[in-house]
């Protein structure tokens, strides 16, 4: 989780930077979901960090893609696939979007 600090220090050098936000998020989802890190305070932050991307930057595929994933861990599965369709119609070729809508 060495990456966290450093997408934090880039959204503190830049707080409109959509893209670390998105990269920040799932690393937190990651931390508490794959990596046995405690659920809380990552989940929060997670959700937040994820939220915040799309807001920067609603028309980037990828932020709406990682928000989807996080909402799907949360057991929020209409806004999930909701976020995923999103992400698709704005990038029908996101790798990354296909990958994790099947998860």
């Amino acid at each position: 989780m060495e990456a966290i600090p450093l997408f934090e220090r880039a959204i503190a050098l830049d707080p409109n930077y959509a893209e670390a936000c998105r990269w920040l998020a799932i690393c937190q989802s990651y931390a508490w979901t794959f990596m046995n890190h405690p659920m809380d305070p990552f989940r929060r932050r997670s959700k937040a960090s994820a939220k915040k991307a799309v807001e920067l930057d609603p028309g980037d595929s990828g932020s709406h893609w990682v928000f989807a994933f996080v909402l799907l861990y949360e057991r929020r599965w209409d806004e999930s696939v909701r976020e995923f369709e999103i992400s698709l119609r704005l990038n029908p070729n996101d790798a990354d979007a296909w990958a994790n809508s099947r998860t």
